[in-house]
């Protein structure tokens, strides 16, 4: 006879029933008024105008107010309302509801903690703490409420007190059977204090659990981290869903509506003027001629500008869609930094999770650590515009001190979306100015083939190169272009879209191939942050720019091919060449346009596995215009990075470039390492054997753009490099030091290094006795971190020129 049997419990069930029971526990004995005694002393008054919101309250069913998306309206006392941007209405968000369960959860475990909930600001933290009372009212809890410049607040089961706020001498309830008895009930005490007001004690008595949702200033909280020992957790960022779901509830959203309506039936001459000018030009640099499909399309697309301007908090964005002329211009102001204001901000918060008071740069992410549920905080740029207007600012204004920031971030684990974005120019100047021709290597990246928003990954370290794929390697010329797509596509030249409310991506350029008619859309994605995945409405603007390149490969299609001129001495009879070219000529006619498509994501070489999440939309409208394609990786030295005895430089800005006369192969960039120990160690000519004596060791380069790996052995202080090998491009040198009794010395163990010295050179070999001295940017930018002043340039001369200085450590530094 079969028996059946119930599932046995498992441990994981057990602790999640137990808890669920002390939350239970707690809320029933909170919301009996017979587990409370209070004697209501001077400063509170009995208050009605509260009671219909205590109503309002109570009758929120629970799907009401635990439905991600959903809205409530509240009606809120006039003294206490701030919620009139909103016109009451509260939009819950689904972290909302995690931070509630939190909350219970926290409170049954660490009954003398109190929680606080911190985020950038604008992000509806106070909003959190509406919603959060309206909740505790519903499970009739006792809760104290606290907002500076408002009344102090009890809500005491069905009544309600009120004291003025310079009061703090006040009682509160207490659990009936002992006064000091704090753990079978408690008060909630949820309070909002702005900058400049102090926090009153009275929230956190004992009896109290506070909860505070204040903007990241540790010196705010000193006092109440002083007395309890609160989890710190934190609100992220709103993703652009909620942002579209919760602009309709604001105030401005019907003024533009009825605005959007008028102008897209008169588009073609509405002229941008008035309070709303601004808003109607953006939009109009978007579409140009052609108008927004509807009213709703427009809105949507003025907020994807107003994100990319000013970034995903909420009270930004939705002030923005009416005055974002006004907003750019106070934002512009905030945008001249220094390198150095940018560092101190970076490690101010690194100490103390404190941002400035101008949070027009800068904005932060929370994320869960899964071990331990503590909160990690990244400092990132508060949008795309504003990180690429610093980061192109700095490098342009202030090269080298860019360069020192980008080595100094990537040893501050909070600052990795920073350095994604300050790392995205030099990217574009690497891919631009590679002198070489040869291919950047590519790894191919994996599809996890979910059809509609697929995500691409790979680990560089059991990746292979793709034998096939490869980045061209070309000097390229540099066009930005707005949100519009330009009106011819060049072969090699490299295309940046300034604005990008649409493409999900940084970059792209075009290879283009006349004879088979054909031509392939390298898109390139060099910042990579939580932010950064684009919408459905990029692929859009790839499929037209699809087209656009197809049309252009029509075009030239149609032209009839070039004559070509005969060869000084080559003779061909007349009817040959006319047959062969009007073959040719057919031939060119008959082939379509064809467009194929390759993702590349841009990241620094050693930064682990990387994946790449593709927006919802992925596999629509294909049939027409597909703009799909497989994705790759290619990783890319960073700039004066050294560890342990691993050095990697880039390739020196107007370093020249000549041809050996002896052997005819080119040469640039080579890299001399002195070490005030071992004498001199060098990478020699590439054409040519030459020595120094004195050194014994060995050197490895690797060519970073096509992967190649060349051994270059020593000998009794002698290195030699085979003749046929061409150190040209950007090389990695790894570099083993020795002592002179063998034992291995790293570089960079002690507070002076050795006199490490970094040259580049470029000249002939021995048999073309003229040497060329270049000291490469990369160089001076490592010389300025360890606050050395470089040697001035020697002239030219036949000897190899002898130059020492000393690149001493300070104590905070290291490579």
């Amino acid at each position: 006879m079969a028996s059946s049997s119930a599932p046995t419990s498992t441990f994981e069930d057990f602790l999640v029933a137990q808890a669920e029971a002390k939350r239970n526990a707690l809320r029933e004995m909170n919301a009996d008024p017979s587990n409370w005694d209070w004697p209501i002393s001077d400063g509170w008054t009995r208050s009605h105008s509260w009671d219909t919101f205590i109503k309002q309250c109570r009758s929120f069913d629970l799907e009401q107010l635990t439905t991600p998306g959903g809205t409530i309206t509240l009606d809120v006392p006039v003294e206490h309302d701030t919620l009139d941007p909103t016109r009451g209405n509260l939009y819950i968000r689904e972290v909302y509801l995690e931070v509630h369960e939190q909350l219970w959860e926290r409170a049954t475990t660490k009954r003398l903690g109190g929680m606080v909930l911190t985020g950038q600001p604008g992000t509806g933290k106070t909003m959190f703490l509406w919603y959060l009372l309206v909740c505790m009212l519903r499970e009739k809890q006792v809760v104290l409420l606290y907002m500076a410049s408002c009344d102090t607040v009890l809500f005491y089961h069905d009544q309600v007190f009120v004291a003025p706020a310079s009061v703090s001498n006040l009682s509160l309830p207490h659990y009936h059977a002992d006064k000091l008895d704090f753990s079978q009930v408690c008060i909630w005490s949820l309070f909002d204090v702005p900058v400049e007001d102090s926090v009153p004690k009275l929230v956190w008595k004992g009896i109290c659990y506070p909860v505070t949702a204040p903007s990241p200033n540790r010196d705010r909280m000193k006092y109440f981290i002083k007395y309890r020992t609160p989890y710190i957790g934190g609100f992220p960022l709103w993703t652009l869903q909620e942002l579209r779901d919760a602009f309709p509830l604001h105030l401005s959203y019907a003024a533009l509506i009825k605005l959007l309506e008028v102008y897209i039936d008169h588009w073609s001459d509405a002229l941008p003027k008035g309070p709303w000018g601004n808003i109607i030009e953006a939009l109009k640099a978007e579409y140009g001629n052609e108008k927004p499909a509807s009213v709703e399309e427009a809105w949507q697309t003025l907020m994807d500008i107003v994100i990319f301007h000013l970034g995903y908090a909420p009270r930004d964005v939705f002030k923005g869609m009416s005055e974002l002329g006004q907003l750019k211009t106070v934002h512009l102001a905030a945008l001249r930094v220094s390198y150095a204001e940018i560092l101190d901000i970076v490690q101010t918060f690194e100490v103390s999770s404190q941002l400035p008071n101008d949070n027009k740069i800068v904005c932060i992410i929370p994320h869960r650590r899964p071990t331990d549920d503590v909160v990690l905080w990244d400092i990132d740029f508060k949008s795309l515009w504003v990180a690429k207007e610093v980061s192109r600012r700095l490098m342009e204004a202030q090269e080298s001190e860019a360069r020192r920031l980008i080595w100094i971030l990537r040893g501050i684990p909070e600052a990795g979306a920073l350095l994604g974005h300050m790392f995205e120019p030099f990217v574009h100047r690497l891919l631009t100015n590679e002198r070489t021709g040869n291919p950047w290597p590519l790894l191919k990246m994996q599809s996890n083939d979910v059809k509609h928003a697929p995500t691409f990954a790979v680990d560089p370290s059991v990746a292979a190169a793709s034998g096939t794929q490869g980045f061209p390697g070309l000097r390229r010329k540099v066009v930005r272009f707005d949100s519009r797509i330009p009106s011819s596509l060049a072969h090699g030249i490299y295309y940046i879209p300034q604005k990008k409310t649409s493409p999900f991506v940084d970059a792209f350029t075009v290879e283009i191939d006349n004879t088979t008619c054909s031509a392939i859309l390298w898109l390139l994605q060099v910042t990579n942050s939580e932010h950064h995945d684009g919408s459905e409405r990029g692929y859009t603007w790839i499929r037209e720019l699809i087209t656009a390149l197809q049309d252009e490969l029509e075009s030239r299609r149609r032209e009839p091919p070039k004559k070509k001129h005969k060869d000084s001495g080559a003779v061909r009879h007349k009817w040959e060449q006319n047959v062969n070219e009007n073959e040719n000529e057919n031939e060119h006619k008959a082939k379509n346009p064809q467009v194929s498509v390759r993702y590349v994501l841009v990241r620094p070489k050693g930064e682990g596995s990387a994946s790449w999440k593709m927006p919802e939309g992925w596999d629509v409208q294909t049939p027409q215009v597909d703009h799909r394609g497989p994705a790759y990786l290619l990783q890319v030295p960073m700039v004066a990075h050294a560890s342990g005895s691993e050095v990697m430089l880039g390739s020196p800005r107007g370093s020249s470039t000549r041809v050996c006369e002896h052997c005819k192969h080119r040469m640039a960039d080579f890299i001399i390492l002195r070490t005030a120990m071992d004498g001199c160690l060098r990478a020699t000519p590439p054409c040519c054997t030459a020595s120094v004596p004195g050194a014994r060791g060995h050197v490895t380069a690797n060519r970073l753009s096509s992967g190649e790996t060349h051994p270059v052995s020593g000998h009794d202080w002698t290195l030699t490099c085979e003749p046929a090998i061409a150190l040209t491009g950007l090389w990695e040198l790894s570099l083993p030091a020795s002592s002179r009794s063998g034992a291995p010395v790293p570089l960079g163990d002690s507070d002076t290094l050795h006199s490490i010295h970094f040259f580049s050179f470029a000249g002939s070999s021995p048999h073309c006795p003229s040497w060329e001295y270049v000291v490469s940017e990369q160089a001076k930018s490592l010389a300025d971190i360890y606050g050395s002043k470089w040697p001035p340039l020697p002239p030219s001369s036949t000897a190899f020129p002898s130059i020492s200085t000393q690149l001493t450590r300070s104590p905070s530094s290291s490579l």
